[in-house]
């Protein structure tokens, strides 16, 4: 999110012939800053720029929110499509989803995933994964998937869910791997990695 943020801030700036300011506000699966520009005044100099967990999976996981989905924000646009991978250390014996399944499963109750923070995609994805492979994974929390992506690499943790944009460095560096990524056909950043 904040990559492709930062990009549209350099294209508004131009357009708006004024600076653009991109100020992260992280945590509470993106309430503290969906709830910081619902506060803002209704002058257009304050938006948000936030992925789909915002007003979608918030809004069904939470039962109270600081802010309302529906009538605190007017859409503006959907700026990307971005998939989401599963990425594991480039030092593990695996190179599939199966193989992922396997090792989980021959390790009960050993292993951890990270996510970036409770009720984010990446959170659910991996409550999706040891339910579909009858595994015991411990959920640990980050502030972000950059921390995530990093205990990944450092083998704290087994595997996360990071978008590609987020990996690529320690793609190309050949310190992760990425078994599947999420959508209905294969990415051509990543033409040799299946779907989920």
């Amino acid at each position: 999110t904040d990559i492709i943020a930062r990009l549209m801030a350099n294209q508004l700036s131009g357009k708006f012939g004024q600076q653009a300011l991109i100020e992260n506000k992280p945590g509470a699966n993106t309430a503290i800053g969906a709830e910081y520009v619902a506060k803002a005044p209704a002058d257009g100099y304050t938006l948000l720029f936030s992925n789909d967990q915002t007003f979608v999976l918030n809004a069904v996981l939470f039962s109270k929110l600081s802010y309302n989905p529906t009538l605190d924000f007017a859409p503006v646009a959907t700026a990307a499509y971005l998939p989401l991978t599963i990425a594991v250390s480039s030092n593990l014996p695996l190179s599939s989803m199966k193989e992922l399944a396997a090792y989980t499963q021959a390790r009960k109750g050993q292993l951890s995933y990270g996510s970036y923070g409770v009720g984010s995609q990446a959170h659910v994805m991996g409550e999706m994964f040891k339910k579909l492979t009858g595994t015991d994974l411990v959920h640990v929390a980050y502030k972000g998937s950059a921390p995530a992506v990093a205990d990944v690499v450092g083998g704290q943790v087994l595997f996360t869910f990071p978008g590609i944009p987020t990996i690529q460095g320690f793609l190309k560096g050949g310190k992760l791997k990425v078994l599947a990524l999420s959508g209905e056909k294969r990415n051509a950043l990543l033409p040799e990695v299946p779907t989920f």
